[in-house]
């Protein structure tokens, strides 16, 4: 779980590529690869943002296509994306 690389649904329905850092079955943190690394080593990093369970997805092949023709259409349709 800590350091799966997921897709977060952020502000103004933006697909973000994120790393998790801790999860339980309603939220979850995340944070971005410079932050998780310093994390990991324990050195001083921005604290990770929590998120709740229905704005984080799988990220697989397919989601990744799916978020590829969001930028051409401007439209994503989450409900095509695998829940975290």
């Amino acid at each position: 779980m800590r350091g799966d690389v997921i897709i977060v649904r952020a502000y103004r329905d933006e697909p973000l590529l994120r790393r998790v850092w801790e999860a339980d079955e309603n939220v979850v943190l995340v944070t971005d690869d410079a932050q998780f690394a310093k994390l990991m080593k324990g050195q001083e990093a921005i604290q990770p943002v929590c998120f709740h369970r229905a704005d984080i997805f799988a990220l697989t092949k397919n989601s990744l296509k799916i978020i590829r023709k969001r930028r051409i259409n401007m439209m994503l349709d989450w409900s095509k994306l695998r829940p975290y």
